[in-house]
């Protein structure tokens, strides 16, 4: 997360890897792993409807693997699907409690939703996890710019503190209304005129319009209608069936059969024999 522009604001695409499933579920597991590295490719590739269609099929699949969740609350993030992703990050932080780049991740959903102090207390749980750049320029986003500043001036005063470090106490201070001590810190590391630029853009940041503009402009994503998850995503991260054979043909239906239609990606063998 960064004042400059979105400097893995999220997080990395993560690279993690399925559970290990039974032989007669290798199938699904493959098609998840498909799935789930197009959902990769088009979330580099800044593409967010088709990251979030790749991805939704993986969890589908298999979701109890929270990279995977991981990964679509980045597709709902760049997709401009800011509810789903909040509860797409918590369902990972379920799964994978203390993982950081999901709770910076899922604090700035809550930001964007207009929950600060939820975000604050996502942002306190995990404070040991998430970056000190990070954390405070989110904390400044939640509506407390001064406790960001008091985090971040000490940092940035030591050695080896950066640009990025820098300018997001640049913008916390002027987000607290120092817009003097703002420019000082951002005149840093830019010229005078851009320095002076940086302050205007940030004077037009700092009065959003609606509560998800200054997450928005910060991902560089357009908001958009959300309809919030796909249902079966939602049934309490339960494991999928198993099944006595393979492929099922009897046993507990699937809870989202398969329309007929044409696809060009793996489908669950179970979603197909229980239509």
């Amino acid at each position: 997360l960064s004042a400059v522009a979105l400097c893995a604001a999220l997080g990395g695409i993560y690279q993690g890897a399925a559970l290990a499933g039974s032989k007669s579920s290798a199938v699904d597991d493959n098609a998840a792993a498909t799935d789930i590295a197009k959902a990769r490719k088009a979330l580099a590739e800044r593409q967010g409807n088709d990251a979030v269609r790749w991805a939704e099929a993986a969890v589908e699949l298999r979701p109890q693997v929270a990279d995977y969740r991981a990964v679509l609350g980045q597709a709902y993030l760049l997709a401009g699907r800011f509810a789903s992703a909040r509860t797409t990050f918590n369902d990972a932080l379920t799964l994978s409690p203390g993982d950081g780049k999901v709770a910076l991740n899922m604090a700035l959903a809550q930001i964007a939703e207009g929950d600060w102090t939820g975000a604050r207390q996502t942002l306190d749980s995990n404070s040991g996890s998430i970056p000190v750049s990070d954390r405070g320029l989110a904390m400044a986003l939640a509506g407390d710019p001064m406790s960001a500043v008091n985090l971040l001036l000490p940092v940035a005063r030591q050695p080896g503190a950066d640009a990025k470090l820098r300018q997001n106490l640049a913008l916390s201070l002027a987000l607290a209304g120092r817009w003097e001590d703002a420019r000082v810190v951002a005149a840093m590391d830019l010229s005078p005129t851009d320095a002076d630029k940086r302050i205007v853009e940030w004077a037009a940041f700092a009065r959003p319009a609606s509560r998800y503009d200054q997450v928005a402009a910060l991902l560089g994503v357009t908001p958009a209608a959300d309809p919030g998850q796909p249902v079966a995503h939602t049934k309490n991260l339960e494991l999928k069936p198993r099944y006595n054979s393979f492929p099922p043909t009897s046993g507990k239906h699937y809870y989202r059969p398969a329309r007929f239609d044409i696809y060009d990606f793996a489908l669950p063998q179970i979603a197909v024999v229980h239509n």
